[in-house]
């Protein structure tokens, strides 16, 4: 079994490795829409928030 450490650091590589493949992707002006869907499926964080509670024009 890993310890919770190990998973925690091996989630924030696997995170900084999406972040740099995005950034990359974005700056080529190149975006790979099937690999983001893709990766937000499974990275969901905060799936049951509803985001547009942010927006000051709502």
């Amino acid at each position: 079994n890993k310890s919770s450490s190990e998973y925690a650091q091996k989630r924030v590589r696997d995170h900084l490795a999406n972040f740099n493949v995005v950034y990359s992707n974005m700056c080529k002006n190149a975006v790979n829409t099937e690999w983001l869907v893709k990766a937000e499926k499974r990275n969901i964080i905060f799936g049951d928030i509803d985001y547009n509670i942010f927006n000051p024009n709502r």
